[in-house]
């Protein structure tokens, strides 16, 4: 436990809070209908963005899909 503690403390939480059910965590997985599409129509790249709804996000997650000989550019 002492060595949990201290660990938790680098991260700035609380044994209570590691040992509780939080039922309001973000999530982890995300079902394909739940991307948002980023694609042009008729383009040979499927782009989809993950978690586009996420409170608090730092980052921007995004599926990319090529069809086979698909060309991105010079």
């Amino acid at each position: 436990m002492a060595k949990l503690k201290i660990i938790l403390d680098a991260l700035g939480r609380g044994l209570s809070e590691f040992f509780s059910h939080n039922s309001r965590q973000p999530k982890a997985v995300y079902r394909k209908a739940e991307l948002v599409d980023m694609s042009g129509h008729g383009t040979e790249i499927s782009s989809r963005e993950v978690a586009a709804v996420r409170p608090g996000r730092v980052l921007q997650l995004i599926l990319q899909r090529y069809k086979p000989e698909a060309q991105t550019g010079p």
